[in-house]
């Protein structure tokens, strides 16, 4: 239920929440609904993970529109995206909460990541067992 329009690639001179000012645009366009409603601007930088870009987007606009199955749709996004030769999408399960750990001298120990449908338990006992 997605259209895809105007194709570019260009760099973006700010991004909230990330410096991207350097990184290059490897993926962008305009998502439209299939009777032309604009969604918005989807654009995916040098060093993002796809899922969790797409994820993102779409959880965005979800709070504006009801896109229905926002699942599925953010599943077809990502297969389009995928589909471009200059995408890698190592995995399709986002990243839903990470925190990094640090020990009481302020080193780092990594970080605790949690994926999409993953119990909480799971992700700290991955961490502990690294």
């Amino acid at each position: 239920r997605l259209l895809l329009l105007s194709m570019s690639f260009v760099t973006m001179l700010t991004c909230v929440g990330a410096n991207i000012k350097s990184r290059k645009l490897l993926w962008g366009n305009d998502i439209t609904t299939e009777e032309g409603q604009m969604l918005g601007r989807f654009e995916l930088y040098e060093g993002e993970e796809p899922v969790n870009a797409v994820d993102a987007f779409v959880q965005n606009i979800s709070s504006k529109i009801d896109l229905g199955n926002a699942i599925g749709f953010r599943n077809n996004l990502l297969d389009v995206v995928c589909k471009s030769d200059s995408i890698t999408c190592s995995t399709r399960v986002p990243l839903v909460y990470r925190k990094i750990v640090n020990d009481e001298h302020g080193k780092n120990l990594g970080a605790i990541e949690v994926y999409e449908n993953e119990e909480v338990i799971d992700a700290v006992v991955r961490f502990l067992r690294r």
